[in-house]
């Protein structure tokens, strides 16, 4: 606990150290510190990395706590005859849960020529520890100090590269991030043990931008997922010898055509091999994802709509169950000419789910893979790219410098009403098989930020959600308690530089 405490003292005295300065440089009317982006040592390009958050979260009634703790977690399982994993336990209801939490990220990018590097070293600490939230830690007051990223990257030219090949841990986000993302809200993030293969051909090809016309971008994936290593023998089985298993991998392909500045088309393919050892929350089986997307923007006008189709195997009792699953989503957002630049939003997904109970051969229910958290469905977290019925409209403005608020209203619902509800965080909150309520609730979220300059920055948000019918029968099932209103709440700050 000291060691703990002094690691907070240090994140809280630095954050205060940088409060001070930057208070000084708003005084002056800076827009931002004197930091060198790049360091020049001869052939040498050298980009230091400083990035510290601070951030407290309270939730009442939350659904991944308490009551039915389950054996695993992956999306692809299921109990016996159940459209959820094995419960092993059930325990009292939750009424509040809090994590207070830090991560610090030191790093050094470095450029020699046709080389390119970057090597950052990542520390998260918590205080309180929530399912699937953004700590991510496996019990309060224990943290983690590990490589964030370390990798090299070896570029056909140094200024406008035809092909590039990168080695190493890294962070990997494809599209909107809905199948494949950086996972930037949770304390630890998200990274690949990969190796990429990218190539850019057409106009503007070095900077790979949407916005540069006639540009064609080509990219494959192969990432790691779980080493090989022994696997032990189920339970109950005679024979205890241990043997060595493959592990995970994931493989994808990725094809980007930047047509127009409001037509951009990107069609993507992913293939996850997953075999014993196996952490709860992957599933033994195999599963391949294609996904097609248009989006554009021009004039303050941006859209994005994407499908997905899935299929694949999966491991089940006595029998491998086929895949057979698709999700749709769609967004539309305008940056208006209105006074504080007000902006709107519109935005909708489906996923589908699994009718059959975990009777069926064919698994219905749509799994996102490696998903993006905190993004696409809202601020509490509470449903994934699956088994959901979605749709949400959003209203932000800036009145003034370094100042945002924005506010957004969701419609949550279950494609199937008796199959599994699913966090952001891919856990399992339940199913009722007597459920015939589609209905989880009525989401609002309100958030405010303040960045005095623009390596610092404070957030606050509130979100409720209003329950309906379905999701207060599975909090019911489950032993979560039956709540009309479920509370979230947050507080960080975060500084980075450059």
């Amino acid at each position: 606990m000291p060691r703990m405490f002094r690691s907070f003292a240090a994140g809280s005295a630095g954050l205060l150290l940088t409060v001070a300065a930057t208070s000084a440089l708003a005084e002056d009317g800076s827009s931002g510190m004197s930091w060198p982006e790049v360091v020049e040592v001869g052939d040498w390009k050298l980009r230091p990395l400083i990035d510290v958050r601070v951030r407290g979260e309270y939730r009442r009634s939350p659904v991944d706590l308490g009551g039915d703790v389950y054996e695993a977690s992956a999306l692809q399982l299921d109990g016996f005859r159940s459209a959820a994993p094995e419960v092993v336990e059930r325990l009292p209801s939750v009424l509040h849960a809090y994590d207070l939490s830090e991560r610090v990220r030191l790093g050094m990018g470095f450029e020699y020529k046709k080389f390119r590097g970057q090597v950052t070293l990542q520390d998260v600490r918590s205080l309180g520890w929530l399912p699937g939230s953004a700590a991510a830690v496996e019990a309060p007051g224990r943290g983690d100090i590990a490589p964030y990223e370390a990798w090299l990257d070896v570029r056909s030219s140094e200024a406008e590269p035809a092909v590039e090949l990168r080695l190493g841990r890294q962070a990997v986000s494809w599209g909107e991030g809905r199948l494949l993302g950086v996972r930037a809200w949770w304390q630890g993030g998200a990274t690949l043990d990969a190796v990429r293969l990218r190539a850019h051909l057409g106009a503007g090809r070095g900077a790979a931008s949407p916005n540069s016309w006639g540009l064609t971008e080509l990219e494959a994936l192969a990432a790691l997922l779980v080493p090989p290593g022994p696997v032990t023998p189920p339970r109950g089985a005679n024979d205890a010898t241990h043997s060595d298993g493959t592990g995970a991998q994931l493989y994808g392909l990725r094809n980007a055509w930047h047509l127009f500045p409001l037509l951009h088309v990107e069609a993507l393919g992913l293939m996850r091999i997953a075999r014993d050892p196996l952490p709860p929350e992957l599933a033994r089986g195999d599963t391949i994802t294609a996904d097609l997307r248009i989006f554009g923007d021009y004039r303050g006008v941006s859209y994005s709509a994407e499908g997905a189709y899935q299929r694949g195997r999966v491991a089940s009792y006595g029998l491998n169950r086929e895949v057979d699953a698709f999700a749709a989503a769609a967004r539309l957002d305008w940056q208006t000419a209105l006074p504080a630049d007000v902006r709107v939003g519109l935005s909708g997904a489906y996923a589908s789910g699994d009718d059959s109970g975990g009777r069926g051969e064919s698994l219905r229910r749509f799994d996102p893979l490696l998903a993006d958290v905190h993004r696409h469905h809202g601020m509490m977290d509470l449903v994934a790219w699956s088994n959901l019925i979605e749709g949400a409209g959003s209203l932000g403005a800036r009145p003034f410098s370094g100042f945002d608020v924005g506010a957004r209203y969701a419609f949550l619902g279950l494609a199937e009403p008796g199959d599994r509800w699913t966090t952001a965080g891919m856990l399992p909150v339940g199913a009722d098989p007597t459920n015939t309520s589609h209905m989880l609730g009525h989401e609002v979220d309100v958030r405010v930020a303040y960045s005095p300059i623009r390596e610092l920055t404070f957030d606050a948000g509130y979100g409720l959600l209003l329950t309906g019918e379905g999701a207060r029968k599975i909090l019911a099932a489950t032993g979560r308690g039956a709540e009309e209103l479920l509370h979230f709440g947050y507080l960080q700050a975060a500084f980075r530089v450059p």
